[in-house]
């Protein structure tokens, strides 16, 4: 995790929750201003992330297909039969309002 924000600034150790902080609408998270000074990113694109303020970006990951396998996986193991030492799924990245362009 980084430790600094751009700009010198430290991020503090034990922070509030950045995603009630997002949810109390547009100002800073973390002394810092999103997207501004800091990106922030969540996971799993929960239904809320589009109506925070603002809109996070996050990583969509595709639930059913991750349900699937694991049961897949786990009666195969049940079975007796080989499994493979790894299964690849494709994640999305769905980009809003909480992240900015790269600087430097």
């Amino acid at each position: 995790r980084p430790e600094r924000l751009a700009g010198g600034r430290e991020l503090p150790v034990e922070a509030p929750s950045v995603l009630g902080r997002f949810s109390a609408g547009p100002r800073p998270v973390l002394g810092a201003r999103v997207p501004e000074e800091v990106s922030v990113t969540g996971f799993d694109d929960l239904d809320l992330a589009v109506h925070l303020g603002p809109p996070l970006t996050t990583v969509r990951v595709p639930a059913a297909e991750l349900g699937e396998k694991a049961a897949d996986y786990l009666l195969t193991r049940i079975r007796g039969s080989a499994v493979p030492d790894r299964v690849e799924l494709t994640a999305s990245l769905i980009v809003r309002g909480s992240t900015g362009r790269p600087r430097g």
